[in-house]
């Protein structure tokens, strides 16, 4: 009887990793799915891995449009999946990519919540075009377990309190695909600050690896 026990415990352990390592995957081949419904641009999520441990999952951020998003939000999305490293980083660093960068405020950095980036940017240090550099999102949107710094725009009359998370040091930052244009299906002229210049829209792709954190985020934006 204590046999079958511990083998029926050890069948519905198997059973519910497999069930989380399904989940996850079907999360990212939706957003695939989402993203080509409005986005004319294939291969987004290329680089992404083919398959997803469940303990390796650290988080998942993602906003897909669609046409029950707000219209703004209908032309912006993004897809955020933060995974542990393994023991090796070798395998992780990607074969071929177009830029790299140490992360910091001197980026070119996207800030795709156009209506209020501006209250918490008050160097206005994102959203502005960097000649031969590529945009890299705004990685404080993401929580790294390193404590963060809270905004209430209330007082601004703005019903808003957002979080601005620390970044890791070591953030290694690389972009794997990125294009200006627009490629949103459903044609608007939607306001962007001008200091973005030729990518007032357009796409991002690659990766981030901080050894600090032992994570890899693996990411897609398009604005």
């Amino acid at each position: 009887m204590k046999k079958r026990i511990i083998i029926l415990i050890l069948f519905t352990t198997i059973l519910n990793s497999c069930i989380d390592k399904l989940k996850y995957e079907a999360s990212v081949e939706n957003a695939k799915i989402n993203f080509a419904n409005c986005y004319s641009v294939n291969g987004l999520f290329d680089h992404f891995p083919k398959s997803i441990s469940n303990n390796s999952v650290i988080d998942m951020l993602a906003r897909i449009p669609s046409s029950d998003n707000y219209s703004d939000d209908y032309h912006t999305g993004f897809f955020y999946l933060t995974l542990r490293m393994g023991e090796s980083l070798q395998p992780l660093h990607p074969k071929s990519y177009l830029y790299q960068t140490l992360y910091s405020s001197r980026n070119f950095i996207i800030d795709d919540a156009f209506s209020y980036y501006k209250y918490t940017d008050t160097l206005k240090l994102r959203n502005v075009f960097i000649p031969e550099a590529y945009p890299i999102p705004y990685f404080e949107d993401l929580d790294f377990g390193l404590g963060s710094e809270k905004f209430d725009l209330r007082g601004k009359g703005i019903e808003l309190v957002v979080d601005k998370y620390n970044v890791p040091n070591d953030l290694e930052v690389f972009v794997i695909n990125a294009k200006n244009g627009y490629f949103w299906k459903t044609k608007a002229d939607w306001e962007r600050p001008g200091t973005l210049g030729i990518w007032k829209n357009g796409y991002s792709c690659g990766i981030a690896i901080s050894r600090q954190c032992n994570l890899i985020i693996y990411w897609v934006k398009a604005w």
